[in-house]
This record gives C-alpha cells, sequence and structure tokens, in this order.
C-alpha cells in the first residue's frame, strides 16, 4: 500500500509540473477562441431642473435661482418685476441668476418666470418689510463746495453717468466666494436709512449704501474680482468708481480723496482702487459704499456674511459632500460601453 501511494504522488506531482511547463502555449491557443464584443446605448439627457434660494426675502435681500442641466446652445431667461435678473453660465449646463429686492420694494408677493427651451416655471417671492430707520442730516448748504455737489448741474452728471450702468452687465461671473468689507471704519449711515437735510420734512431721500467713517487716506479696496465700468469725478459723488461683478451686479465707491483704478481695468478682491475722502457732497472723510443689481439697491453689508442667500447653494455644497453623486451622474450621462 505504501509504494502505491508514493507511486500515486508521483505521478501526480509529474502531471503539474507537465501542466505548468505547456501553461502558457496553452493560453496563447485559448486566446485564438476568446471572443469580445461591445454594444452601447444613449441615455436621453436629464431634463432641466430649477433650484432656488429662499422664497421669502426682507428688503435688500437677493433672489438666487439655479438652473442644472441645461441644453447646449439654450440661454434661460428670467422675467420678474423685481427687477433684473440675469442667468450666467457655470459651466456644465449650471446657469445661475442673481434677482434683487430693493430697499423700496413694496411688501407682497412677485411672480418670477423661468424660461428654459421647451420648459418653464414660476415661482412666488414673498417681499418682508425691514424696520429702516430714520436721519436728520444737518448740513451747511452754504459752503461752495456743498452748494456746487447739490446743484442742478451736478444732479444733470450724476443722471448722465451712473444711471445709464443699471442697464448694462457683462455676461461673466467675475465675483468668487464672500464680499469683503471695501475700507476700515465703523457704519455711520446705515443702508437703506429714509434721509431727511436739515429737518426738511417734506423731502425725504433713501440712503441707497452705507456709509463708512474713516480717516483720510485709508485704502479703499475693490470688495470682490469685476471690471471697473466707471473711475471718474462726479461734482456729486465726488471721486468715484463702480465695478461690474457679473450679471448687472454692481459696487459703487463714492466720496474717495484719490482714484487708483481706470476704466476697463480687472481688479481682484482686495485691490486698492483709491483712498477715503471727502470730495463731492460730503461733510467728512467717509466712504459712501452700494451695491446694486440693475437700479435695485440691496444691502451690502448682508454680502460680508458667508450665509448670504447670494451664497445659498454655495453653503449647500459646504455641508454636504455631492462628489459621490455628480461622479455617478456623470457616468450615467455618458455613453456605457460593456465587454463580454
Amino acid at each position: 500500500m505504501l509504494i502505491k501511494t508514493e507511486r500515486r504522488n508521483g505521478f501526480l506531482k509529474r502531471t503539474i509540473v507537465r501542466c505548468l511547463l505547456f501553461l502558457p502555449a496553452i493560453l496563447i491557443v485559448m486566446g485564438w477562441f476568446v471572443f469580445e464584443y461591445t454594444f452601447s446605448f444613449d441615455v436621453p439627457a436629464p431634463d432641466p431642473v430649477l433650484q432656488t434660494g429662499r422664497l421669502e426675502l426682507a428688503q435688500g435681500e437677493i433672489l438666487i435661482l439655479q438652473l442644472t442641466h441645461v441644453p447646449d446652445g439654450i440661454k434661460p431667461k428670467a422675467q420678474t418685476e423685481l427687477g433684473l435678473a440675469v442667468f450666467l453660465s457655470n459651466g456644465d449646463g449650471e446657469w445661475i441668476a442673481a434677482a434683487p429686492v430693493g430697499n423700496t420694494r413694496q411688501p407682497g408677493k412677485y411672480p418670477v418666470k423661468i424660461d428654459v427651451g421647451n420648459f418653464s416655471w414660476e415661482i412666488s417671492v414673498a417681499v418682508q418689510s425691514f424696520p429702516f430707520k430714520t436721519q436728520n442730516l444737518i448740513i451747511n448748504t452754504s459752503n461752495p463746495v456743498i452748494s456746487e455737489a447739490n446743484s442742478a448741474k451736478a444732479y444733470q452728471q450724476y443722471r448722465e453717468k451712473i444711471p445709464p450702468l443699471f442697464d448694462t452687465f457683462d455676461e461673466t461671473v467675475y465675483w468668487k466666494g464672500t464680499f469683503i468689507e471695501p475700507t476700515a471704519g465703523r457704519i455711520s449711515t446705515e443702508f437703506g436709512m429714509t434721509r431727511y437735510t436739515n429737518s426738511d420734512w417734506s423731502n425725504p431721500r433713501y440712503h441707497w449704501g452705507v456709509d463708512i467713517a474713516a480717516g483720510k487716506g485709508t485704502p479703499v479696496k475693490a470688495t470682490n474680482d469685476g471690471r471697473v465700468v466707471l473711475a471718474e469725478y462726479l461734482l456729486n459723488t465726488g471721486n468715484t468708481v463702480v465695478i461690474e461683478h457679473g450679471g448687472g451686479l454692481k459696487s459703487y465707491y463714492y466720496h474717495m480723496d484719490s482714484l487708483q483704478a481706470s476704466n476697463g481695468q480687472i481688479v481682484q478682491k482686495g485691490s486698492v482702487i483709491g483712498t477715503v475722502g471727502s470730495t463731492g457732497y460730503s461733510t467728512g472723510a467717509h466712504l459712501h459704499f452700494e451695491m446694486r443689481i440693475g437700479n435695485q439697491a440691496i444691502n451690502p453689508t448682508m454680502l460680508f456674511n458667508d450665509s448670504a442667500s447670494l451664497y445659498y447653494f454655495e453653503l449647500l455644497f459646504k455641508f454636504f459632500d455631492t462628489s459621490e453623486i455628480f461622479a455617478t451622474l456623470n457616468i450615467l450621462e455618458k455613453r456605457f460601453i460593456i465587454s463580454v
């Protein structure tokens, strides 16, 4: 029995060795008979999807709209009484638009219609009132500089230079991340205040921006990336710079002592564009700073906070890691190739 077992073991060993020696040849021969074929099919393109930020907004806030899966060659459009709303492309079929809720917008519900090719949506925005304060400004109107800054000539020049910018916009998203405070100082006049001059209660005016009190010569910085669309001296607003940030979202800098920017210049967030001063209709060194979408003024200090409605979708991406979801969607949207 022992001899037979040894013989069997020897036979198995020899067989295994022979198989290993001939394995490369066997694999080559098998390769001649292996068939591979592929087939493919197209997954229909997904329909456009609309997402919105908050739909209950206070005066001075921003409505944010986002469209995804927009087909190539189609530009979305938005129509609303709220004001200018321009969709800008972020690439890969994604578009974003910001619509203003101005400080003088009456509370109530406002429809917003969005069209993308054969697709359309209509949403409703509820505008809520904001408790703006009142200010009585005491100013020496007999001062020659103040008189000139407050003259009919000054206001005519203002109307020729500033309002025409309200209807213009670049179809480029220049701004990136949170907007920064343009200068160091304290806010001496808040956004949206109803302002009277020398107790003339019959002639109220609205304060479209914020006044930041600071020492003369304090650097003034671009609040975000953008293109300079105006940089010159105006009788009413003094040394003035206006920056387009994309889609009609603009920042306005008034009463500066000096200008360090030029028309058409592309500036980055934090670039020095001038210094604080008291030029034009001004009683002391400060920066008047406005933010507008079209002709509607929005609260500039709101944009200094990364929880502002403008950053709604960026905020979502911070809290939800969607990279795996997008990777999966990317695969599904492409052609499948299956090999057998």
